[in-house]
Parts: structure tokens; sequence; C-alpha cells
């Protein structure tokens, strides 16, 4: 069991220690960038933002012949928003107060989409980008394994409940061995946790499959809607007013643009009391609500696959749980590092021991 522990790291080891570096990165990559570059993505806080259709005409005016795909305003106060562009022209952070542009970019131009990129496909270029991401999802599963075989090497010897101890005093192998050990224990499950929502999203219909048979119950998800045509303007402020209203407490996550009267307004929405957003579809010229899709409200499977994403980045209770996730995110990489100490350190010393031939 030992040895297939110390293959498997040997296997994975670079790959993992880039995910969790730059995984600990990406943790506060937004507030890091904002400090870099503050022109770029913080805005005045305490000013009103434009109503919706004011923000997109002014938008049209900078940047002309750009479809706008969605507006993301997830963003704490005092940090630009995000328009989602359509036909491959990237990102625009954009003031919502003053409607101005401040930056247009592709997402992996950025400092954080560097390293994100980095951490989902290694920064491999064309079409071997895919095989990267597998390597990448294999990598999250070998951690994932690991974390089942090291339990396993706990579990099976006797004193089990001694070795959940780290010594004060003793040999320097011992102690990392035992802070290796507990520190692993302590930290697998939600290790485990952000390995498979990790894997999710490059294996979404595997991980899908996974969580219904774990939790005995379909991934259930919204239907097509078709909005009727009605003569009249697209009113993205009437819609958002009647999701809102439709959606008590709700505050505001993003909204889509729709092209055509006969498309929905999508419009994405937390309450206090959940992790998951919900889903308010609204017609765009009448305001009326077609369908309000709450994942919570439909079972476990459905609530976990739409919440893997803050679940994988520790999105959710505010600064200390993204703490957390921070100090998480470099435990695989020093579980590597303290690994390999241990196996040439008990080498090293199974040699000094062994007496010379004459």
């Amino acid at each position: 069991m030992r040895r297939a522990h110390l293959w498997l790291a040997a296997l994975a080891s670079l790959p993992l220690v880039i995910l969790s570096i730059t995984g600990a990165l990406l943790v506060f990559g937004h507030e890091i960038e904002a400090a870099l570059w503050p022109a770029e993505w913080q805005v005045d806080g305490s000013l009103e933002p434009l109503p919706f259709e004011e923000l997109v005409a002014r938008f049209d005016r900078q940047l002309p012949g750009i479809p706008i795909a969605a507006i993301a305003m997830e963003q704490p106060k005092g940090h630009a928003w995000t328009f989602w562009l359509g036909n491959g022209q990237g990102v625009a952070n954009v003031d919502p107060a003053t409607g101005a542009v401040l930056k247009h970019y592709q997402q992996n131009d950025t400092l954080y989409g560097f390293v994100r990129a980095l951490h989902r496909w290694l920064l491999v270029p064309g079409d071997a980008r895919s095989w990267a991401r597998h390597l990448v999802s294999v990598t999250a599963l070998i951690l994932i394994i690991q974390i089942i075989v090291g339990t396993w090497m706990w579990a099976l010897p006797p004193k089990r409940m001694k070795r959940l101890t780290i010594p004060r005093r003793g040999s320097t192998h011992l102690i990392v061995q035992r802070a290796h050990s507990v520190t692993a224990l302590v930290t697998g499950a939600i290790l485990a946790l952000i390995a498979f929502t990790g894997i999710s999203f490059n294996w979404h219909d595997t991980a899908e499959a996974v969580v219904s048979s774990v939790t005995f119950g379909p991934v259930r998800k919204p239907g097509d809607i078709s909005a009727q045509a009605i003569a009249g303007q697209r009113d993205i402020d009437r819609a958002v007013a009647a999701a809102l209203d439709a959606v008590p407490d709700a505050k505001l996550k993003s909204v889509n643009v729709p092209k055509l009267n006969t498309q929905p307004v999508n419009i994405r929405v937390g309450t206090p009391d959940a992790l998951n957003v919900t889903l308010v579809r609204v017609h765009p010229v009448s305001g009326d609500v077609f369908d309000i899709h709450h994942a919570a409200h439909h079972n476990t499977a459905t609530a976990f696959m739409q919440m893997a994403y803050k679940l994988h980045v520790g999105d959710f209770w505010g600064l200390p749980v993204r703490i957390l996730w921070l100090l998480l995110a470099l435990a695989p990489a020093a579980y590597v590092i303290s690994g390999f100490w241990l196996y040439a350190n008990r080498t090293g010393l199974r040699r000094r021991r062994q007496p010379r031939k004459p």
C-alpha cells in the first residue's frame, strides 16, 4: 500500500504542485488584479448604477457592433461590472455608474486569466488543450485516490488514535510523518470535494452520473423557453424588477442581454439563506415571469451540481472560508514535498544502518 501511495505521488507530483500553487493564487486572484491595476478594475462604489438599457446604450456607443451576452455584478461594491461579450470578443470591465468601458480584453490576457489557464489546461495551446484538460482531471482523480489510500494506511496498523498526535519532541522524521498524516486526515474530505468539483468542469456528464448515483436522484436542468413575440421594445430593467419581485430578498447576480424579443431575459439572483443561485426567466418586453428555477428546491443532485463552482473556489460564507480554501489549496503541494522528504529520509536512514561490507 505504501509503495502504491509513493508511485501515485511520483506520477502526479509535478502537475499536482502546479494545480496547488495556481489554485491558491486564484482564491484571491481578482483582488490581486484590482490592487495592481485599480483604474481597470475598481470604481466609485458610492454611486448608483445606471439603468440597464442606458448602460447597454453607452457601451454600444463606445464599442459599436460588439454584442453583449451577459452582465455580471457579483463582485463586491467598488468593483467594475463584467460584460461577457459575444462573437469571441472577450470581456469588458464597465463602470456601472457612468457606463465607461475601463478595459476590453480576452480572458487569458490578464494575470488572473493566465493563472487560470495554467490551472485548467497547463497553458497547452491549440488542439492539444483538450488532452491537457484530461491530464488535469486525471491529476485531481489521483489526489482523491491518494486521500483514500493514505486514510487506509493510517487505519490499518494498531494504535491509530495514538498516531493522531504530533509529538513536540522526537526525531524530525517522526514529527514530519505525523504532521503529514494528521493534516492529510483532517483536510482529506474537503480536498476530495474540491478535486471532484474541479473534475466536474471537464468530465461533466461523468460527474453528474456519480452525483446522481450517490444521491439517488437525477440532476434537473431548466427546460428551453421561447417567448411569444410581442410588438414593443426590449426592457431589461422591467424584467429585472419583475425577477426581484418574484424572489423576495434576492440580490442580483447576472443578467443576459437577449438579441430578439422571442428570447427570455435570464436573470440569476441569490438569497441570503441559500448557496445556490436562482434562475428567473422573464419576457423581454412584457416583463412576465415565465419560470423560476430554484436548484435547491429540486433535489440534492441538482443543488450540488449547481453550486459545484462555489464549492471548488470557496466562494461562500465570506472571508473565513476563502482563507481556509487558500490554505487547503496549498496543502497538496505540502503533502508532495513532505512525502518525498519522508521517502528520501527513510531510505537514507536505511542505507546508513546497513553494515558495511569488509
